[in-house]
C-alpha cells in the first residue's frame, strides 16, 4: 500500500491499498480488469491469462488482468465476473480512477489538514477482506462510512495512514522446512514442507507459489535470500537439494525478477 496523492473534498487525502503493493498506473498502461474465477474455473483461466494481481477468497479468486485477456476468458465460455474500470471511484461531479490520477481539488476545498485529524480516503485493490480493516483500525485510523468501489473515509491523522501504508510496502515470501521459533515471523506468503525434501518436491512448491508471489506482491525492488544450507551436503540443514536443483531455483528467481532491481544474498 502506499499513498498516492491527495484527494478533492472535505480536506480528503486518497490512498490505495491493499494485502499488496499498489503502484500508479502510466498512461502508457493497457486497461486493467478485475475477473472472479471460481476455484474450479482457475486451472482453465491460468492457461489463459497472466494476472498482475491475485486476491484468494477461498471459494472465489479475484483477479487483475488486461482487457484483452479478460475477452479471451469470456470467449472460451469460462464462468467468471468481469468488472471493468474496478477502481473508478465518482465523488460529487468528479469520476476517477486514481491508478491513473486525481483531478485537482476546487479551490474552496483544498484547505486539507495535513498532519492533525481529518477525514481521509482509502481504497483498497479488490473486495475488502476483514483483516485489511483491522489493519486500518490497528493503525489508528477509524472507519466511517465505505464508498463504493473497494474504499472507505476514514478518520485519523496523516501519519497514522503513513504508518499502514508502511506495513504494505514489503511482501514476505518463504519456503522452508519448519518455524525456526514458537511464534515465527509473519511472512504474506509462508510455506512450510517440512524435512526431508529434495529436488522434485521443492520445485514443485516453488513452481506453484513463485507466480503468486510475484502477482500480489508487484514489487519494484526483490531481496533474494538464496540460502545453500538446503544442499544435500550441508551438515546444518535437512533437506537434499541437489547442486542442479540449487541453481535451477536461482533461475527461476532471476527469470522472474529479470526487469527488476535485485539483491541476491546467501
Amino acid at each position: 500500500m502506499k499513498t498516492i496523492t491527495p484527494l478533492i473534498s472535505m480536506a480528503i487525502s486518497l490512498s490505495l491499498v491493499c494485502g499488496t503493493v499498489a503502484q500508479a498506473q502510466s498512461a502508457a498502461d493497457a486497461p486493467r480488469v478485475l475477473v472472479r474465477v471460481w476455484q474450479a474455473e482457475a486451472p482453465l483461466a491460468g492457461g489463459l491469462v497472466s494476472p498482475t494481481l491475485e486476491l484468494d477468497y477461498g471459494a472465489f479468486r479475484w483477479i487483475e488482468v488486461s482487457a484483452d485477456e479478460a475477452a479471451r476468458l469470456a470467449a472460451v465460455g469460462a464462468d467468471v465476473q468481469i468488472v471493468t474500470d474496478p477502481y473508478v471511484l465518482t465523488l460529487g461531479e468528479q469520476r476517477f480512477d486514481p491508478l491513473a490520477g486525481v483531478p485537482a481539488p476546487p479551490r474552496e476545498l483544498s484547505y486539507a489538514c495535513i498532519d492533525g485529524p481529518d477525514l481521509r480516503l482509502v481504497q483498497f485493490r479488490g473486495p475488502t477482506q476483514p483483516e485489511w480493516l483491522d489493519r486500518l483500525e490497528g493503525g489508528g485510523l477509524r472507519i466511517v462510512q465505505y464508498v463504493h468501489p473497494f474504499t472507505y473515509i476514514v478518520w485519523g491523522p496523516r501519519d497514522a495512514l503513513q504508518v499502514v501504508a508502511a506495513d504494505e510496502t514489503v511482501y514476505t515470501f518463504s519456503i522452508h522446512a519448519v518455524a525456526w521459533d514458537e511464534e515465527p515471523a509473519v511472512a504474506d506468503l509462508d510455506v512450510a514442507l517440512g524435512p526431508g525434501i529434495g529436488d522434485a518436491a521443492y520445485h514443485a512448491a516453488l513452481d506453484e507459489h513463485l507466480p503468486r508471489a510475484f502477482a500480489e506482491a508487484r514489487p519494484d525492488l526483490v531481496f533474494y535470500v538464496a540460502g545453500v544450507d538446503v544442499a544435500l551436503e550441508d551438515l546444518v540443514g535437512n533437506w537434499r537439494l541437489s547442486g542442479d536443483g540449487i541453481a535451477a531455483r536461482d533461475r527461476k528467481v532471476m527469470e522472474r525478477a529479470r526487469d527488476l532491481p535485485l539483491v541476491w544474498t546467501l
